[in-house]
């Protein structure tokens, strides 16, 4: 009896799986090693805690159930699968089975609980629905069309693109050949013939043809899909139309050279050189590059020269002496002291030479770059990319840096958890702090030696305190980093948790009952193999998951190896007698495993050594569980992104997917080969380095507002190629989201649209030239329109003069009807008047400077408020304002904005009902502050959100609303000319909503 007792102490508490032992009332009295793992808690902090506690709460109410049935069905045991909460508040999936223990007299003594982590099986399941959503997301998304063929050369998929191509439906292709579809006999035979080289081959295979009948040029990749055994089973297919491609290469390769030497030098400090005359020209950057005024003249070659750093003076002089002599481009990096602030830059100069008619070089032309951020980048990264390798080879054990004086410089989470401490705690403290007092004197003794040298390393079993105040054993190894004079920076320490050999065998108990209930309980096979005798014992689940029967099963060792498969037999037996031989305390493995019908399962096997006092193994303690299904769910998840990895490699895009945060952790090739970046370089945000700088602050706020929202979006912005040279790229991203409808995963891809987008520089370039004339015809205008507004004026003047002369000598003897006719002619001239006035006002916002001064928002409310204050009381309005910030801007443009928008609410208010006005505002990043003007007013109808800023629109006619169709086109004149925007929005007899950006500070002192 006492060994049956013995040997359940020992199962009970080296089993693979959590158990634990649970009183009637729910509380857990006694649990094992996996199980306190399980939920993050020592054995102190789990005595009496209730099983409800450990479960999540929208679980409780079924566990409760589950328990009661349990209780009141005597014997029979539950399985159930549910959510619990471990100590640091994550969620996690485990499956509970409950059992009876009973007394002597069959009453109800305890519950045995046996728990099963199997949150990774439902991640599984859940990756794979994202993953083929994601698929579809892709196919779906992409300009391309997007099929897929069998060997009998039959559409298996066509994405939605399909109708753009051959007028077809997607659905109504499925299953049916080129000829069915009904595409032309050319186009069939030509494409049959490919399908088939690319079925026969099983390489990609690139195609470019026309559409015959539909002048379309198109582009095709024929893309082999494999089975698991190498065979091909289907041909995806990737047409892009390239139709405007091919009509934009001859004017493309015309303008190439021309805009070459542009496009590199867009933002870069330009200079040139005269070879003969020695005389040297800077552009303004290139001035401020070096900390020169951009007023002076006088700068020369010496002044170029005078300020590259003393030790790359030689190299820099040396490799433009070369590029002379070669007549080959010059290409030099160099740091410089910057004349005004002697701070160190890096720079890089790239020139070319330029002859006159009879070859002789003339003049050196070239631009220069600073590259400080880069190289210091560089710098960091290459330190960083060290420090992490060289600390965390080895995640399964304890590792840290500690510096020469014994402070914890970097700990890793396993080192956390065999302390106690959390990675806060311990680098508040030294190693020595936590060594067990009789242990610290040699362990300083043996970091001397490594530090003067005089031993490489070394290796340590010691004590350390534990946070609680226990003592554990650990082996620690120890080895320096040192910096380029050999002195040492810091220790690697690598700490192994030896505890449980040192007091596994005081802690082994087992219990005949507890034993018997354990093997009736667990769905997985447990086994007891003993080393010496090799007599190997199955529990009861053999025959059920497996399929054997009891006397089928022979209890030898050689019955499980004759077993296990083929393939994967040697490498298993090696593996368990690797552990055994070399004193391992525990082995696992995945292999396959004959069932009794000949079939096998994919299993995961587990077990635990148990050593006598002398340390040799004597048994061996494990379990057998069925994992074919969680097999089956990887495979197909493997499938689906081999699938999703093949599309995405094959489209002509840049592709690639982050999470739910917008942290990108995968890209296609296409944009390794475009970028020259490796993975590291850019996971996560650190593609925010391969756009252009001028863009990035746009780019990087559009995206966080797109995240923010949860849906699509696009943005255009330049990437920089693998040489340096910058493209246009149309950025477009697509959110997957859970059940819940949470955003999990981001699929994006970058298109190159840098042909269209040089193609409209060139004509903003002839444009500019034309800048001059219009400068000169705008001040014409300008002229005229003051002198036409003179010559209005007077006319509207003498005819409101000699109306009222009319009105006052004849009142007596005029007519009523006369009487309106004379009102009308005043209430018109009056009407000139405004128009006149208002169309001024519009042609001369743009054309006066205004100087900039701090405005508060605030006092321009209150002024317009003064002003406005007989309409506000006749109209019974209500303006509520929020507090405003100041900005800088020309107060006489910002008071005519908000005097508009506010004049305009008040006017356009409903008849019986008292108009109400809030102003608002919030702080936008990047320097913006935007305000918002809401009302109560007659509104406008959506359609019209835009057009109401056009000079001269009116959307209600003159008879109810007076006005000149001018306030709200003068007022995005005034946004406009801060750098601003505005927008409006509203609904018909709803109000209308006024959004303006305001820059809060302008970038020069006259607007």
């Amino acid at each position: 009896m006492e060994v049956i007792e013995q040997q359940f102490k020992n199962a009970f508490a080296y089993a693979p799986i959590g158990m634990a032992i649970i009183s009637v009332r729910g509380k857990v009295s006694y649990a094992n090693k996996v199980w306190l793992r399980l939920f993050e808690y020592t054995e102190e902090e789990m005595m009496d805690k209730q099983l409800i506690e450990l479960t999540y709460q929208e679980d409780r109410a079924k566990l409760t159930i589950h328990i009661d049935q349990l209780l009141e069905e005597d014997d029979k045991g539950i399985a159930v699968e549910k959510r619990c909460i471990k100590k640091s508040g994550e969620i996690i999936w485990i499956r509970l089975n409950l059992s009876v223990v009973k007394n002597d007299d069959g009453s109800t003594r305890e519950l045995l609980g046996l728990a099963e982590d199997i949150t990774a099986e439902k991640k599984s399941k859940e990756q794979l629905k994202q993953s083929e959503e994601r698929y579809r997301s892709l196919a779906e998304n992409s300009p391309d069309l997007i099929t897929r063929h069998d060997r009998n050369f039959r559409y298996l998929y066509a994405s939605p693109q399909i109708y753009q191509f051959i007028g077809a439906k997607a659905e109504d292709v499925i299953g049916k050949t080129y000829r069915e579809v009904g595409l032309p006999e050319e186009l069939c035979v030509f494409f049959d013939k490919h399908l088939a080289i690319a079925f026969q081959t099983k390489r990609l295979n690139i195609l470019e043809h026309e559409m015959p009948g539909w002048n379309v040029h198109s582009y095709s990749r024929l893309v082999p899909e494999f089975d698991e055994k190498g065979e091909v089973v289907s041909i995806l297919v990737l047409t892009s139309d390239i139709t405007e491609r091919k009509k934009a290469d001859v004017e493309l390769q015309r303008l190439a050279a021309h805009l070459q030497l542009a496009t590199e030098s867009a933002q870069l400090g330009t200079w040139w050189y005269n070879i003969k005359t020695k005389k040297i020209g800077w552009s303004p950057l290139l001035k401020r590059m070096w900390g020169y005024d951009t007023e002076r003249n006088d700068l020369d070659f010496n002044h170029w020269h005078g300020v590259i750093h003393p030790a790359d003076k030689q190299m820099a002089l040396t490799l433009l002496q070369q590029s002379y002599e070669n007549h080959t481009p010059y290409d030099a990096e160099y740091r410089i002291i910057r004349a005004d602030n002697e701070e160190l830059r890096w720079i890089r100069s790239l020139g070319k030479y330029h002859h006159n008619a009879e070859g002789e070089l003339t003049t050196l032309t070239g631009v220069s770059l600073d590259i400080t951020s880069q190289k210091e980048t560089e710098e960091k990264l290459r330190k960083s990319e060290e420090r992490f390798r060289g600390t965390f080879e080895n995640a399964a054990v304890g590792i840290s840096h500690v510096s020469p004086e014994g402070k914890w410089l970097l700990v890793n989470q396993r080192l956390c958890e065999i302390t106690g401490y959390s990675e806060e705690e311990l680098l508040q403290r030294t190693f020595q702090d936590i060594t067990f007092k009789d242990d610290i004197n040699e362990d300083v003794d043996l970091l001397r030696h490594l530090y003067n040298g005089s031993i490489p390393n070394y290796s340590l079993e010691k004590r350390y305190i534990h946070k609680s105040g226990s003592i554990i054993w650990v082996n620690i190894t120890v080895a320096p980093v040192r910096d380029s004079k050999g002195k040492p920076e810091y220790f690697i320490s690598v700490i192994e948790d030896i505890n449980e050999r040192k007091l596994a065998l005081e802690k082994l108990k087992l219990s005949d009952e507890r034993f018997r209930l354990l093997n009736k309980a667990t769905r997985d096979a447990i086994w007891d193999w003993n080393l010496f005798t090799n007599e190997l014992i199955w529990n009861e689940a053999v025959t059920t998951v497996l399929g054997y029967r009891t006397d089928e099963v022979d209890n030898s060792i050689n019955w499980w190896k004759e077993r296990i498969h083929p393939d994967d037999r040697e490498q298993v037996i090696k593996g368990i007698y690797q552990v055994i031989n070399e004193g391992g305390s525990s082995w696992m493995d995945e292999y396959r495993f004959r069932c009794s019908d000949g079939s096998y399962k994919s299993v995961l096997d587990r077990g635990f050594v148990l050593q006598n006092h002398e340390g040799k193994s004597i048994r061996m303690l494990g379990s057998m569980q069925d994992v074919t299904e969680r097999k089956r769910f990887e495979a197909n998840l493997k499938e689906q992104e081999e699938r999703f990895r093949t599309l995405a490699n094959s489209i002509s895009q840049l592709s690639w997917t982050a999470n739910g945060d917008g942290w990108i952790y995968w890209y296609n090739q296409r944009w390794y080969d475009y970028t020259g970046t490796t993975f590291e370089e850019v996971q996560g945000d650190g593609w925010k380095t391969i756009v252009h700088p001028d863009h990035l602050l746009y780019t990087t706020t559009v995206l966080k507002e797109a995240l923010d929202r949860s849906e699509p979006f696009e943005l255009t912005f330049p990437m920089r190629r693998r040489d340096g040279f910058y493209r246009w790229f149309l950025t477009q991203a697509y959110p997957l989201k859970n059940s819940e409808g949470k955003v999990v995963q981001w699929v994006g891809t970058s298109t190159d649209i840098h042909d269209q987008k040089t193609v409209s520089e060139k004509l903003e370039i002839l444009v500019g030239e034309r800048t001059k004339e219009l400068q000169r015809s705008n001040e014409d205008l300008l002229q005229f329109a003051h002198v036409t507004s003179h010559d209005l004026k007077e006319p509207v003047r003498k005819i409101k003069i000699f109306a009222s002369r009319l009105e006052s000598e004849l009142q007596n003897t005029l007519s009523d009807k006369t009487k309106l006719f004379l009102q009308k002619i005043q209430h018109s001239a009056d009407r000139m008047g405004a128009m006149i006035e208002g169309v001024l006002a519009y042609s001369t916002v743009n054309a006066l400077e205004q100087k900039i001064d701090q405005i508060d928002l605030n006092q321009i409310i209150r002024n317009i408020e003064s002003d406005l204050e007989v309409v506000i009381q006749q109209k019974q309005a209500i303006i509520k304002t929020t507090p405003l910030p100041s900005i800088q801007g020309a107060g006489v443009l910002i008071y005519q904005l908000f005097y508009n928008l506010i004049n305009n609410s008040l006017k356009f208010s409903k008849p019986n009902e008292p108009p109400f006005i809030s102003i608002s505002a919030a702080n936008v990043e990047n320097g913006f502050v935007k305000i918002i003007i809401k009302d109560n007013g007659i509104g406008f109808e959506g359609e019209y959100a835009e057009k109401i800023f056009n000079a001269f629109i009116r959307l209600n006619t003159k008879d109810k609303f007076e006005g000149t169709g001018l306030g709200l086109s003068l007022c995005r004149k005034i946004v406009q000319r801060h750098g601003g925007s505005i927008r409006a929005s509203g609904r018909k007899n709803e109000g209308a909503t006024f959004q303006i950006m305001l820059p809060i500070k302008q970038a020069s002192v006259i607007l």
